[in-house]
This record gives structure tokens, sequence and C-alpha cells, in this order.
């Protein structure tokens, strides 16, 4: 026998084999001779290999594998030390044997997926063999991905005027179920909200949140940011919200028809003095003539020897008053916004179709708008199916508002705004939708539901709410199931049939609305 790793050892009568190998098995003779004679023996020699296993025995062969997106991934098919390199086969299934390339290292043992995508998930096998053994694991890639806004994550600028109603819409779409968060110049809008400001947050089916705001004030304006998240990461979206407003007079200024009576000759000076804007208005003097029509003071227009306009239109100056310049002047400041005169007008109802606002039973106050101008200042009366409202318990009439505080789904309905002052009256109607977040019935949850292997057993869970909710049924907590001859969802019920021992565990139903979600677990035994 020649090779280096034999050799022989006290004078021939014993034989030794390093690093034996399975090549080295067979039958070995031994033969000694002298003058006189000879005899030999016969010995077996049965090497064998060591037995293949998993170098990292302890995830098992079934391996779940979870990744975030455009991250990198291995799937480990490492075996313990053999004798002879072993051959790994890699296979995706649905898409064959993966041959060679990158991904596959250097010994085939581990396969590496670089920015990894959804589209990558699946299940995967490996096989390695050495000889006539083999040894198998499975894979289950899943793919994970952060959110993404449905209306994308770019900036929005949004301009508004004072006192109206504005919402911002965020909705995150993804397999992974996000929260959203919103913030007003990086302060959480929950901390404003509990601080008295007049917001509202609504969930908007899932992934689904709105910011409503029922009336923009100008300490409104800001960047509002909505910022979804999984455990995958999040994404951001702002929204600049620019307020206008319309140019007012002082509260103590007199906005009604004045009479004023001058001497022929006199010096007269007529005042408008007009407050706020944004953007600034323009102020314009006009007079009302005996047949009817409107003359336009503006500078352009009048006798500049007699009449002048001064402080940005806030003062009409009458030099040497004439019997021609009788008449009726009013003062009229304007911007894109709207507009505002000194003179006696009656009540108008800004936007005066009929609005609806939508609450949440159990959510903070809301407010119904009934936005108006008038001169003088109207009184304004609230009611609902004919029945005169109060300010007092949960009801407080403001002056261009109806605020209910604990609002509750009796509340739902059409209430009337009505405001008069001696000059005439307008009437408005807001339609007021309280939802009601799903709540599941037929408890008590969690429960526990024993049945037999091979048996089919329904699970049953119930929801109401306003409107009326939707039911997902999740293996756990967060994987939903896809209906199959095994597991069939079908609303309030979940049949599963033929059961074996690895249908046992706990099964949540999740009811959902857009006022909000709940849920309830059941527990499925197994004998």
């Amino acid at each position: 026998i020649e090779s280096s790793r034999v050799r022989m050892e006290a004078n021939g009568e014993r034989l030794v084999i390093q690093s034996a190998q399975t090549s080295d098995s067979g039958r070995y003779k031994c033969t000694a001779r002298n003058r006189f004679g000879l005899d030999s023996r016969s010995l077996v020699l049965d090497v064998e290999s060591p037995p293949l296993r998993f170098l990292n025995q302890r995830i098992g062969i079934y391996v779940v594998v979870k990744a975030i997106e455009n991250q990198s991934v291995s799937l480990d098919c490492s075996l313990e030390p053999q004798r002879t390199q072993p051959e790994f086969l890699w296979v995706r299934h649905g898409h064959g044997p993966i041959v060679g390339g990158s991904a596959v290292s250097a010994d085939s043992s581990r396969l590496n997926l670089n920015n990894v995508t959804p589209e990558e998930a699946g299940n995967y096998t490996c096989t390695a063999r050495s000889g006539d053994r083999w040894l198998t694991r499975y894979f289950k890639l899943v793919v994970n991905s952060p959110p993404r806004l449905r209306e994308g994550p770019d900036d929005v600028n949004i301009t508004v005027n004072a006192k109206e109603f504005v919402s911002l819409q965020c909705t995150a779409d993804g397999v992974l179920r996000s929260t959203i968060q919103w913030f007003k110049d990086g302060i959480p809008v929950e901390i404003l909200i509990a601080s008295g400001a007049g917001y509202l947050i609504t969930d908007v089916g899932a992934g689904g949140s709105n910011l409503l705001i029922p009336s923009a004030q100008l300490n409104d304006a800001g960047i509002f940011t909505c910022r979804a998240r999984n455990s995958a990461g999040s994404v951001s979206k702002r929204h600049y919200l620019v307020l206008q407003s319309g140019p007012s007079f002082p509260s103590d200024f007199n906005t009604s028809r004045e009479l004023r009576q001058v001497n022929l000759q006199d010096f007269v000076e007529l005042s408008c003095p007009v407050r706020g804007g944004r953007p600034p208005p323009s102020i314009v003097w006009s007079r009302q003539l005996p047949d009817g029509t409107r003359q336009d003071l503006s500078s352009s227009n009048i006798d500049s020897s007699r009449f002048s306009v001064l402080d940005n239109g806030q003062k009409l100056l009458i030099f040497s008053v004439a019997l021609t310049d009788s008449g009726v002047y009013t003062c009229t400041a304007r911007s894109i916004v709207g507009q505002i005169n000194k003179v006696r007008l009656r009540p108008k109802i800004l936007d005066g179709q009929l609005k609806t606002v939508t609450s949440i039973e159990g959510d903070s106050d809301v407010r119904l708008p009934c936005s108006f101008e008038a001169s003088p200042e109207p009184t304004v009366r609230w009611s609902k199916a004919g029945q005169s409202l109060e300010s007092a318990g949960r009801f407080k009439i403001l002056r261009e508002y109806l605020e209910i505080s604990s609002v509750t789904s009796a509340d739902s309905g059409e209430y009337t705004c009505l405001v008069t002052n001696s000059a005439g009256r307008d009437v408005t109607r807001v339609q007021l939708r309280v939802l009601v977040k799903p709540r599941i019935a037929g408890g008590p949850f969690p429960r526990t539901v024993v049945a037999k292997r091979g048996q089919s057993v329904k699970l049953n869970c119930s929801a109401i709410g306003d409107p009326q909710p939707s039911i997902v049924w999740k293996r756990g907590t967060d994987d939903v199931i896809v209906p199959s001859s095994t597991f069939q969802p079908s609303g309030s019920s979940l049949i599963i049939n033929n059961l074996d021992p690895s249908h046992a565990g706990m099964f949540t139903c999740e009811a959902s609305n857009t006022a909000g979600t709940a849920a309830a677990r059941i527990e499925l035994q197994i004998l």
C-alpha cells in the first residue's frame, strides 16, 4: 500500500491510516513470512462518513426569514464539517433552480439577496447532497416594505380663507399595518388638541387618517406633517397651510348707515378704519347718485381740489362742501378673501348650501359652522327638528358656530341656523353625522374553542358600529387569512376544514369602519 496517509508501525504488525476516508473502506490482508513458511490474516475496514447536519440546528428545517425592502438578507444552509465537499441545490418555488451567479456563495451553502424587493418574497428550498446522503431545509422569505402614501410624498401647499373648513388627507398603503401621526410645526397634534386646539383626527379605513379643522383661524397657519410608520420604516408628507382673512372693522365701530349734517363750505372727514386682512385689502369709496347709480370716488375719478383720499383709503376728505355733495357714501374694503362695507347690511349666510359635518361618538367636541356677514350685529338662533336649542349643558351657541360636547349618535340629524337683524334674515342648514366605532358583540372574549382532529369548526365573531364594520380574520395578530379549501373566512365567521394539530393557536377577528377598529381573540384547541 502506497499512500502518504498510510504507515506501518511495530515492525509491520500495525497499519496506521491517517484521516480515514470512505475510499479507504475495503478488505486488508496482512501476511507474515519467514524461511519456514507464511501465514496471513484478513481484516475488513468500513469507514463511515459523518452524518449530514446543518451547522445551525436550532432554527430547524422550516425557517421563516423576515427582511425589509432594499436591505440585504442571507438564507443559510451551511452543514457541519464533512470529509468531502457536499453539493448544494437552491430552488425558488415557482421559478426553478438558482444556478450560480452572485446570489449564491462560493461554496453554494448560502443564498445572498442584496437590495431585496417584495417580488423576491416566497418559498425557497436548499438541498445538500453528499454521496447518497441528502438533507433539505425550507425557507419562507417575507419582505416587508415601509408604508407608501397614496397621495404621494411631495409637499402640498394649501391656501384657505379664515373660518373655512379644512380637511388634510393621509392614506398609507402597504402589507403591514401603519400608524399615522400628525404634527403641526413639529408638535404632535394630540398635544395641541389636549391644550384646546380645535382639531379633529379621524381614521378613514385601514391606514387612512384625516386631520380636520372645522373653522381655520389665522394662528392655524403652519406646516402640518403626516407621518406613517410601520415595523419596516416610515414616510412623511408636509402640508403647508396658508390662511387668508378678510378685512374687518373695529368692534366699537358703527358700520350702520349714519346721518351727517354739515353746513355749506364746511370741511368733512369720513373715516373707514379697516383692520386686518391677509393679503392686505384695497379700500374704495363710492357715492350713490340721485338716479340710483354709484359714483366711484377713487383718486383718478374725483376733483382733487375738493376730494382727497388718505391713509390708503381709510379717510375721505371733502373740502368746501356743496349741495351737490349730498348722498350716501360707502366705504368698501375688498380683498380676494372678501369685502366689508360701512353700510347697513341684511344678514347673508356665507356658503349657504347644506353642509355635512362628520364626527365620532365619544371623541372631542364638534362645531357646526354658520358663517355670515351682517350689519348691524345680528342675533343667531339654532334649532333641530323644529326644537329651539339654548346655550346650556352640552350645547354652546357661539357667534358663528354651534358647539356640541361629548357628541353621541343621538345628536345626528339636521340643524338649522337662523341669522336675523333689523335689515332682514337668512338661514342655513347643517347635517351632523356621528360615526360609531366598531364593538365586538357576542362576548366574552378572549374565548377558547375545542374541536377534534379531522373535523370542521366554525369560529364566530360579530360586530356593530356605524357605518357597519367590515371583518378581517387573522392567524395570530398579523397574518391575514386568505380564503382556501382549508380556511374559509366569510364576514363574521371563519370555517376551518379538515382540522389537524397545526391549526391550533390564536385567531383574531378584527372589525373596522371609518370610525376606528376593534378586535377579539379566539384560541382554537385540537384534540
